[in-house]
């Protein structure tokens, strides 16, 4: 039986830490410089990429987001 996930600490940080990271990389946008900004966005491009193919695996092989980090993280 999987638990609320508004009832999970553990999730809610998760959540707020996403959020402020978005606050955080507007409000210095106009303090970096454009090719710092520019490879920034590369990176968060990348990282969307990679979550999105780790999610497709996920509901391809119909496992628990445990053990998929487990294989995938620790053994590879």
């Amino acid at each position: 039986m999987n638990p609320n996930p508004l009832s999970e600490p553990y999730y809610l940080l998760h959540f707020l830490t996403f959020f402020s990271y978005l606050i955080t990389r507007t409000s210095a946008t106009s303090l970096l410089s454009p090719h710092l900004i520019h490879r920034l966005v590369y990176r968060e491009i990348q990282a969307v990429l990679a979550f999105a193919l780790l999610a497709a695996f996920k509901i391809v092989r119909d496992e628990t987001w445990e053990a998929l980090y487990f294989q995938y993280a620790i053994f590879r």
